[in-house]
């Protein structure tokens, strides 16, 4: 199965590199400036890793060797993977690739040394972890073709609210109403993972007839990312609600109604 393709920005060098999976898309527009670090911040710890979400660094590597999981081998000490984020519990979600996704105790990792040079400024970061990894890889439902979203404007983001159905479902037109008021809304990008394979310029007359507001995610990249970011398989129609980061705020099924609990989840993180 492709994995989730993350595009690393290497700041000192101006060079890009791409995480292992499939074909490789630059963004055409230049970066906007971007500075997260902050020496003077309490250092982070297993503790406050949540809350010190902005300082989460792109890759971690393993301290401590792996046995075999997802199907595939063991992994060795210094294994370098894709941070997908920080769970409660203090447990963190990597994607090594080929070799496999796991989510495994943050002090089996590098992740506090590498967090504590984000806060530094030893390590640089481009853009907060979710929104770079999403954002040169996102499509305009409005446009006539497949019009991809200018990277620096999608990753200047306070979070994400991401759907993961088929757009073929009869109840799509529904769910995509449900969330028009959201589709921008306090800086808050929605963002359609298709399920099913469907080519780009085919899945556009669907969302327009629908009248999805958000963006969506290119239809050869959709299933590696909702296989990171979910558990398990989207049997039915899936909402969650992410920082810009990529730390879970809410998540659950989705038939048309927003819970009290997703708003309440909606006001702590972004107010409004």
């Amino acid at each position: 199965m492709v994995r989730l393709v993350v595009l690393m920005l290497v700041v000192a060098s101006a060079s890009a590199r791409v995480h292992a999976g499939t074909r490789e898309i630059q963004p055409s527009d230049s970066l906007p400036p971007y500075s997260i670090s902050d020496p003077n911040s309490p250092v982070v710890s297993e503790a406050s890793l949540l809350e010190s979400e902005r300082f989460w660094p792109y890759q971690v590597a393993l301290t401590s060797a792996q046995p075999s999981f997802d199907g595939r081998g063991p992994l060795a000490v210094g294994s370098l993977g894709v941070l997908i984020r920080v769970e409660p519990g203090y447990r963190a979600r990597i994607d090594f690739g080929r070799d496999g996704l796991v989510t495994l105790p943050v002090h089996q990792t590098d992740l506090i040394a590498r967090a504590n040079d984000v806060r530094t400024g030893k390590t640089a970061k481009a853009a907060p972890n979710l929104a770079f990894a999403i954002g040169p890889r996102l499509l305009d439902a409005k446009g006539e073709v497949p019009t991809r979203i200018p990277f620096a404007s999608s990753i200047d983001r306070a979070g994400f609210v991401a759907l993961f159905v088929d757009p073929a479902t009869p109840s799509f037109t529904k769910l995509a109403g449900a969330l028009a008021p959201l589709a921008t809304k306090d800086g808050v990008l929605s963002v359609l993972f298709p399920q099913g394979a469907y080519p780009d310029d085919k899945i556009l007359p669907r969302l327009r007839a629908a009248g999805w507001q958000g963006a969506y995610v290119m239809d050869h990249l959709s299933e590696a990312y909702t296989h990171t970011l979910i558990d398990g398989d989207v049997t039915v129609s899936t909402l969650a609600l992410y920082s810009a980061e990529g730390r879970t705020l809410w998540s659950g099924e989705f038939t048309g109604d927003l819970s009290p609990e997703f708003w309440l989840a909606w006001k702590r993180a972004f107010g409004g």
